[in-house]
């Protein structure tokens, strides 16, 4: 792991430093600042990697069994990598050999994550033809349990024996002619065995050199509570959207944004960032100073638009920062940026009052679109006539966000029954505990007005009075929540 940490550290070191010579040529320059770039992505994909490889050697990786749609899990697979395949005028189909059924027990999450590997290396080792992914139904065991069968092929270079041997070894990397190995990490084969184990299922490849590759997935579909069946013939995946099509830039024009952070290298980079799409950016070091800020802004009327607050800072962090500004009335988007990425630090952030978590690094148009999409939000909320909480998530453009905000709403019908049955028993700790939960997902899955539904509630109960006032909170939160499943 050293070595593989040390081999895009030595490219971005090194690089860096050609770059900061006085004397270096302006064509240099570009082609450094292509390796540089690179070996930064790879190096973070590396780091993604292993922190996931360390979360199931730990065992703190956990399998969320729930019924899914299998047919939303494909077309989420298919819509982010049919573009990386065009690029390569490679063709990236889906077959159902038999009827399979429409709906399965899983981990969906864990599955999407095991096909988007899978079939990101098919197109990475392609260079003609194409990658299929094959379904099919087969059955198992003494009681004949069906097991479905997705099988990811390529037209590509193929493995050879000695290479399928330890294909899913740790750092294991296929290595070509055209290939540079910082292409790959060469633990998401690992991973994605690991993770397969971890939903009940198993991974196996099959493969000649020359000739391609066929990866095999087996998992169980859970019990048969619907009997639906899905065949080639009842499935669409054509591309709805126009990949090819150019998207605008993303502009903040007139946007006020409060960059809260006492790294000047990443106030730098933020303000540069902004200041191209058209914001207007002031910087604080630390959160006393960006409290002091943001009231000052408040009390000429003129509030930020947007803050961006990172958490861990001397003087005074940027947890306690925005609970101050939450208390002081502020309304505005406090966006958490921050290299802490566990699910721990995001829950305490949104906690405090930040309406979203964002982990370091940040990738600048990614950073433009996350602020863009939060000072719509606020115009809008801002600017209508208040005719009830809203009941659409502000994250509903956001593709990569809409597989996670679809198991989200799922859940949905579970927290209205937890609710009304805590409820119904005068079960006040575990109303309280509910509530809680729901104030911080609220949130973080787009749904701001929900989240102060369930805060207001949260607080009466934890007042212990005014039982009127809660029951009339409890009603309003349930009311709500309905209306986001009907």
């Amino acid at each position: 792991m050293s070595h593989e940490i040390r081999t895009p550290l030595n490219a971005i070191v090194g690089y860096s430093e050609l770059l900061s010579r006085p004397e270096k040529d302006q064509d240099d320059a570009v082609v450094w600042t292509h390796h540089l770039r690179r070996s930064s992505a790879h190096l973070l994909s590396l780091v993604n990697d292993i922190l996931d490889l360390s979360k199931i050697e730990a065992g703190k990786m956990k399998a969320r069994i729930q019924r899914h749609s299998l047919l939303e899990i494909l077309k989420d697979v298919v819509s982010l990598m049919r573009p990386q395949a065009s690029e390569k005028l490679l063709s990236l189909e889906v077959e159902v050999l038999d009827e399979v059924p429409e709906k399965i027990e899983t981990d969906a999450v864990r599955l999407r994550q095991i096909l988007v590997n899978l079939v990101s290396n098919a197109v990475k080792f392609t260079d003609q033809g194409g990658v299929l992914i094959r379904l099919s139904t087969v059955f198992r065991g003494a009681n004949g349990e069906p097991v479905l069968v997705v099988e990811v092929e390529d037209s590509g270079i193929g493995i050879s024996e000695e290479q399928l041997e330890r294909i899913f070894r740790p750092f294991t990397q296929i290595r070509t002619a055209n290939l540079e190995p910082s292409e790959g990490t060469g633990l998401g084969l690992d991973i994605s065995a690991r993770m397969a184990h971890l939903i009940g299922g198993q991974l196996s490849v099959t493969s000649k050199k020359g000739k391609g590759s066929i990866f095999r997935l087996e998992i169980g579909v859970g019990s048969a509570e619907d009997p639906r069946m899905m065949h080639d013939a009842s499935v669409d995946f054509s591309d709805d959207s126009d990949c090819h099509s150019e998207v605008a830039p993303v502009l903040l024009s007139g946007c006020r944004v409060l960059v809260v952070d006492d790294g000047i290298t990443n106030q730098r980079i933020f303000r540069f960032v902004l200041e191209a799409a058209g914001a207007h950016v002031e910087t604080a070091d630390d959160g006393e100073a960006g409290v002091v800020k943001a009231f000052a802004a408040m009390d000429s009327g003129a509030s930020f638009h947007v803050i961006l607050m990172d958490i861990q800072m001397p003087v005074m962090d940027g947890l306690e920062a925005t609970r101050l500004l939450r208390n002081r009335g502020l309304t505005s988007p406090v966006i958490a940026i921050t290299a802490y990425a566990t699910l721990e630090d995001r829950e305490r952030s949104l906690e405090a009052g930040c309406c979203e978590f964002v982990t370091k690094p940040i990738i600048p148009d990614q950073l433009v679109a996350v602020v863009a999409r939060h000072v719509e939000v606020a115009s809008i909320q801002s600017n209508r006539s208040r005719v009830g909480p809203s009941t659409v998530s502000t994250m509903v453009d956001d593709s990569r966000f809409a597989p996670l905000l679809r198991v989200y709403l799922d859940d949905i019908p579970t927290v209205i029954e937890e609710i009304e049955s805590c409820y119904a028993r005068t079960d006040h700790e575990g109303l309280l505990r509910g509530v809680h939960q729901l104030k911080g997902t609220a949130r973080s899955y787009g749904f701001p007005e929900l989240g102060q539904l369930a805060e207001h509630c949260q607080d009466l109960l934890r007042s212990g009075d005014a039982l009127e006032d809660m029951s009339n909170s409890v009603g309003e939160l349930l009311c709500h929540l309905k209306s986001l499943v009907d």
